[in-house]
């Protein structure tokens, strides 16, 4: 008995559908288990990186991030707001409970709370009196109610405002029309009774694990590290005028007042000068920075030379020029650091002279117009030459994502490779100046030798303005030499040289591996050019500095998580031609050729076919 077409499928198809069914289901339940994601990114930008798993694993209670994300937000913020949610919801499944997530519509909120604001209210609970005072008697309008309405939540709104969570403006493009959405977007972290960490207007994916990582680590530390900063020049002081809008009067501030209150905010700071007994480097102290040396003394080199052999890393802002960028034509004025006795040993010389860059940041120069009034334009100052592209290294975490950065009357650092290669210290570039860069000799005013390039193109170099040594590094101190006199020794209370006992003898230490950055600007980290100089990341990049030295690797290498830039390689005018017409006509025609070329191969076999089965006598029909 033969089986009928319609049985034969059932009997095929029926049974591979139930076998179809049954995989999916045991698919859909062992990933609903087990999350997996491959992630085909060069810097792995959609995986959380070894460092954050180890964070996550130090978290001794929890920890409870709330995003405050609308529901509806511009057109192009909704796959930010779902991969944001999915990173997020990864590093809560990564903490293994340590971690609690929290996705937040503030427009929601704020309608709960002025709900249950209406109900307290209609139940006599509230006592807001001006709440009372718009109440008529006899009944409720709705004009009233509705008042009432954007009154609650008006103040609910400023309560997250207070809070840091703001709404944001952003454009929306809709069917035929271009407008404007209001919506929110932060997230903010949460520890114990600890102050709030929050990221007050998430905008991009970019960087939001270094950030989170940093809040975390932040929050959950027991202890804020200790910083010692000698300040070379505590004399180098700034008048600030009276500000009308914050009522605050003239003031007379520290060079680096700046830098001083963004350390004490993460760090304990303690400022030394290294002068006398009382004022040695911490022995707690994780960092030595020490910014804008000048004519440091043999007690000061011994202290900081002793920090350094015994592994401290250690943060020099030093230069051998300073200036006002305000008044950008001069004075200048030199500067001695000092430094030379250490960095001879390590094998690295500063140059004494200026350096000028085509690629310089903007500062507002006052020009006179063709009318003979005064304006004030932005201008590309020489001497503030401006780092980007591949003047920051590409291979260390400290600059990468970094796009600029700007060092004000920098001095190079050289190297000596011989001595570098006997004390044992690599020498890493961070920043060096471009191809048409130049260096002039010192003059108190602007001259046209810092303004313009040499015509000769030997002189035109680029220059490394900041770089890294690592090692173990040599002592400019040996042995039994004997150990220089505090200032105070030699001096009485009356200001006469007294007669001293002879010194102590310089004894052996235990050296230890260290990291020793050099910056060539102490300017780029004082209060005028971090006011003037806007747009530049000086203060990311000095931020990022003290968290690697301070912390350890663990930050910098999240933040360096970055996409990675592949640029088009330059090409001729004739090459790009050829690559143009080889897309417009070759491509093209290339396809059609194959389509062609087997069409005519189906149609030869087709009639081979015709002729076999002719020969053949039509057998098998």
């Amino acid at each position: 008995m033969s089986v009928s077409p319609r049985r034969r499928f059932l009997a095929r198809w029926v049974p591979f559908l139930l076998l179809l069914l049954l995989a999916m289901g045991l698919t859909q339940r062992l990933a609903g288990r087990h999350d997996a994601r491959i992630d085909l990114t060069d810097a792995r930008l959609h995986t959380l990186s070894p460092e954050l798993r180890s964070l996550l694993g130090r978290i001794d209670d929890r920890v409870t991030i709330t995003y405050y994300s609308s529901e509806r937000v511009p057109s192009g913020f909704q796959n930010l707001r779902d991969d944001t949610i999915d990173v997020l919801s990864e590093i809560e499944r990564a903490s293994g409970g340590r971690v609690l997530l929290q996705v937040v519509d503030p427009y929601d909120w704020i309608e709960e709370r002025v709900e249950e604001r209406r109900r307290r209210f209609e139940a006599g609970e509230d006592e807001d009196p001006l709440a009372r005072a718009i109440e008529p008697e006899g009944g409720f309008p709705s004009s009233e109610e509705e008042l009432r309405r954007q009154r609650w939540t008006l103040a609910e709104k400023e309560a997250l405002s207070r809070e840091g969570v703001v709404e944001i403006r952003g454009p929306s493009v809709g069917e035929g029309s271009v407008g404007f959405v209001f919506f929110y977007s932060a997230i903010e972290v949460r520890y114990l009774d600890r102050p709030t960490e929050l990221i007050p207007a998430h905008s991009s994916l970019i960087g939001l694990e270094y950030e989170l990582a940093s809040r975390i680590a932040r929050l959950i530390r027991v202890d804020r590290p200790k910083i010692a900063l000698l300040l070379g020049r505590p004399e180098d002081r700034l008048e600030i005028p009276a500000n009308p809008q914050t009522g605050q009067g003239p003031r007379v501030v520290h060079v680096f007042e700046a830098l001083q209150q963004a350390l004490e905010r993460e760090f304990r700071v303690e400022v030394i000068d290294l002068l006398d007994d009382g004022s040695r480097i911490p022995e707690d102290a994780k960092l030595l920075i020490v910014a804008e040396p000048y004519q440091l003394e043999r007690r000061q080199l011994y202290e900081i030379d002793r920090s350094i052999v015994r592994g401290r890393p250690a943060l020099f802002l030093v230069s051998t020029v300073s200036g006002d960028l305000r008044r950008h034509r001069g004075p200048f004025e030199t500067l001695e650091p000092g430094l030379d006795p250490l960095l001879e040993k390590w094998g690295v010389s500063i140059s004494r002279e200026l350096i000028s860059s085509f690629e310089a940041g903007r500062i507002d120069i006052v020009r006179t117009g063709a009318d003979g009034r005064p304006s004030l334009v932005q201008e590309e100052y020489p001497l503030a030459p401006r780092i980007s592209g591949s003047g920051l290294s590409a291979d260390s975490p400290l600059t990468q994502g970094l796009t600029d950065l700007v060092f004000p009357f920098a001095s190079a650092f050289r190297p000596n490779p011989l001595v570098l290669e006997r004390a044992g210290v690599s020498f890493t570039p961070l920043a060096t100046t471009d191809e048409i860069s130049w260096n002039s000799a010192f003059r108190p005013q602007l001259t046209d030798g810092m303004q313009r390039p040499p015509m000769e193109t030997s002189r035109r170099q680029r220059f490394v303005v900041a770089t890294l040594l690592e090692g173990a590094f040599p002592t400019a101190f040996p042995p039994g030499d004997p150990i220089p006199r505090w200032r105070s020794e030699s001096v009485a209370e009356d200001g006469n040289l007294v007669e001293l006992p002879p010194p102590r003898l310089v004894e052996a230490v235990d050296t230890a591996p260290g990291r020793v950055l050099l910056l060539g600007s102490s300017d780029m980290a004082k209060v005028v050019p971090l006011q003037v100089l806007r747009g530049t990341q000086n203060f990311p990049f000095l931020a990022g500095i003290v968290e690697s030295l301070t912390l350890g690797q663990d930050l910098v290498n999240i933040r360096a998580k970055r996409p990675v830039p592949r640029p088009l390689a330059e090409t001729t005018a004739r090459e790009r031609w050829w690559a143009t017409w080889v897309n417009i006509v070759g491509v093209p025609a290339a396809i059609l050729a194959a389509a062609l070329l087997r069409f005519g191969l189906r149609r030869a076999a087709a009639r081979a076919y015709e002729m076999a089965f002719d020969r053949e006598g039509g057998e098998g029909c």
